[in-house]
């Protein structure tokens, strides 16, 4: 009986293994920081260019206007984000980097529901733009 038991066990165990995958086949990782699944999206074009804006902006006041967009467009589509900044010299995370005068790198993610749409890393022309994404 001990035996028939186990194998029950083990034929369960086997058969209870789920496949998760996520869009053109790859594997969905939702728990594991560093491993993300991007969607691609027919909005993701305008996630696109909104995001070269910021990267590619000629001025602070142009960054300014471009993070506005940016958060706009997230907070209407239901989406989110996480910002993080670091110092670009030995990338060691930073606090309140929206009042810092120095040279900071800002990565922000945006997500939908737990799937990553973009990243992507600026080094703002003016650190108090930061603000616009409440950093």
């Amino acid at each position: 009986m001990k035996w028939i038991n186990s194998m029950l066990f083990i034929g369960l165990m086997v058969g209870c293994q789920a496949k998760s995958t996520g869009p053109r086949g790859a594997p969905q990782t939702m728990d594991r920081p560093g491993s993300t699944v991007v969607i691609e999206t027919p909005q993701g074009d305008a996630l696109g260019r909104m995001v070269s804006d910021v990267q590619n902006a000629p001025t602070a006041e142009a960054e300014a206007s471009a993070l506005r967009r940016l958060r706009d467009y997230v907070k209407d589509n239901g989406y989110t984000y996480s910002i993080r900044s670091f110092r670009p010299d030995d990338n060691a995370p930073i606090k309140d980097p929206s009042v810092r005068h120095d040279p900071v790198r800002s990565e922000v993610t945006i997500f939908r529901g737990r799937d990553t749409l973009r990243s992507f890393q600026f080094m703002p022309r003016d650190n108090r733009n930061l603000s616009q994404l409440g950093e």
